[in-house]
C-alpha cells in the first residue's frame, strides 16, 4: 500500500468519525418544538376523526358494505366508481388521501395565516366530491369559533359521496344531528355539468333533488348556470348580514365556484 492511500484511508476515517460524532451530538440536543397553532390543529384533527368514525358506524348499521379494497383504511368515506349521481371522472388516490384526518390541521393553519378570528364569516362551496375534506373544513371552523355560511352541489366525481340515498347532504345532517358539528349548508343544487345535473340520467337527477328535499335544503335550480350564481350569492349576501366575509372556501370542482 502507498502512502496516498493510507493517507486517504486516515481522511475518510477521520471524516466518517467527525460525521458520526456530528450526528450524535445533534441526536442529544435536538428540542422538540411545537408547531403555532398546535392545540387547535390537534383538536381540529380529532374533530374530524370523530365524526369520520360517526359516520362509519352510522354506514355499518345500515348494513352498507364497506370495500376494503378501495378503501383500504374502512374511512366509509370511500364511495363506489360509478352510481346514478356520479357526475365527473375522479382519482381514487386523491379520494383516498383527502380522508386523512390532519388535512384539518392543514386547514386550521392556512385559515390562521390567513388572519381569521374568533367569530369571523366564512363562505363554503362544497361538493360531494371530497367527504373527507368537508369534515376537515367543518372540524377547523368548530375549533376556529368561526361563522360559516355553506352552499352544497350534491353531484360527486368517482369515489365521493356518490351514494344516492346517503348523498354528502345526508352526512352532514347527520352529523349535525348528533350534535358533532353544528352548522350545514343552508342551499343545494344537482351540481355536475351546468350545475343541473346534465349528463346524468332523469333517475339520478331525481335522487339528488330527493336528497336535497329529505335533508329540508333549499334548492337551487335555474335553468342557466348564471342565475344559479347569482342565487348562491344572494344567498350568501344575506346570510352574511351585512358584515361580510372574510374569505370563501372551496371543496372540489363544482362549476358555480370554478366556472366551466
Amino acid at each position: 500500500m502507498n502512502k496516498l492511500s493510507i493517507k486517504s484511508n486516515i481522511v475518510l476515517g477521520a471524516l466518517t468519525l467527525l460525521s458520526l460524532l456530528s450526528f450524535l451530538a445533534i441526536e442529544n440536543t435536538k428540542v422538540m418544538v411545537r408547531q403555532e397553532w398546535y392545540k387547535e390543529k390537534l383538536e381540529a384533527a380529532e374533530l374530524a376523526q370523530k365524526a369520520a368514525e360517526y359516520l362509519k358506524r352510522n354506514r355499518l348499521e345500515k348494513g352498507v358494505f364497506l370495500d376494503v379494497v378501495n378503501d383500504p383504511n374502512e374511512t366509509a368515506l370511500i364511495g363506489q366508481e360509478y352510481t346514478l349521481i356520479t357526475t365527473d371522472r375522479g382519482s381514487l388516490d386523491a379520494k383516498l388521501s383527502s380522508t386523512n384526518p390532519n388535512f384539518a390541521a392543514v386547514i386550521v393553519d392556512m385559515l390562521k395565516e390567513a388572519g381569521l378570528k374568533k367569530n369571523d364569516k366564512v363562505a363554503i362551496g362544497f361538493t360531494g366530491s371530497f367527504p373527507g375534506l368537508n369534515i376537515a373544513v367543518l372540524s377547523a371552523i368548530e375549533v376556529l369559533e368561526l361563522k360559516s355560511i355553506s352552499i352544497a352541489s350534491v353531484g360527486s366525481s368517482n369515489w365521493g359521496a356518490n351514494d344516492p340515498y346517503f348523498t354528502w347532504l345526508d352526512m352532514e345532517k347527520s352529523l349535525v344531528d348528533a350534535g358533532i358539528f353544528s352548522t350545514r349548508s343552508v342551499a343545494a343544487s344537482i351540481g355536475g355539468s351546468n350545475d343541473r345535473g346534465r349528463g346524468l340520467s332523469p333517475e339520478g337527477r331525481n335522487l339528488i333533488v330527493q336528497a336535497i328535499k329529505r335533508t329540508d335544503t333549499r334548492f337551487i335550480n335555474h335553468e342557466h348556470l348564471g342565475n344559479n350564481i347569482n342565487e348562491r350569492m344572494e344567498i350568501y349576501k344575506y346570510e352574511a348580514g351585512g358584515d361580510g366575509y372574510k374569505c370563501y372556501i372551496n371543496i372540489g370542482g363544482g362549476i358555480a365556484s370554478l366556472g366551466a
